[in-house]
């Protein structure tokens, strides 16, 4: 008697467990969120910021501690920083791109994913420069540098060569 209600209250567990797994939400080939992530990164660099919010969106929706997009979503905020003029309306870009870094760094919990947080910090510092900004650029870019990086599993950047060029962007802004 004990073995089978023992047995019925395995049984019921194992249902429940199966029960809370989360469903998966991107499941064709091309709707994955490395896949939107670089689409994402593409669209950035081709200033195309509206294209890169929807695809750093989709890529949170498809998984959402996907560290490199909260990254992306901040680059965006900081470039649209830069083109307004109204500073209260400035500000609050700044500030939805300060934010979502944050959420990237929180979210970075292996090397790729801080060197990918170290680099869109890099690049927000440089769009919205407010105070000292290039002391933060150099000192983003001094953690980046410090990061042991897989350069093959990195989703956008294709090594640690990328933090020295936006180091360079940075110092020909400056």
């Amino acid at each position: 008697m004990k073995r089978a209600w023992l047995l019925c209250l395995m049984l019921l567990l194992a249902v429940f467990a199966g029960c809370t797994q989360k469903p998966v939400r991107c499941t064709s080939p091309e709707d994955n969120p490395a896949h939107h992530y670089l689409r994402g990164m593409l669209a950035l660099e081709a200033g195309k910021l509206e294209l890169a919010t929807e695809k750093f969106n989709r890529t949170v929706y498809c998984e959402e501690g996907f560290s490199a997009a909260y990254g992306g979503k901040a680059i965006v905020f900081a470039l649209r920083a830069k083109a307004i003029a109204e500073p209260r309306y400035r500000d609050l870009e700044i500030q939805q791109a300060e934010e979502n870094l944050e959420k990237a760094k929180k979210l970075a919990d292996i090397e790729n994913d801080r060197f990918q947080y170290h680099v869109a910090s890099m690049r927000v510092s440089t769009a919205v420069k407010g105070k000292n900004w290039l002391e933060k650029v150099e000192s983003q870019y001094g953690k980046a540098m410090k990061t042991s990086v897989d350069e093959k599993a990195l989703d956008y950047y294709q090594g640690k060569e990328a933090a020295t060029y936006f180091m360079g962007l940075a110092y020909m802004d400056s």
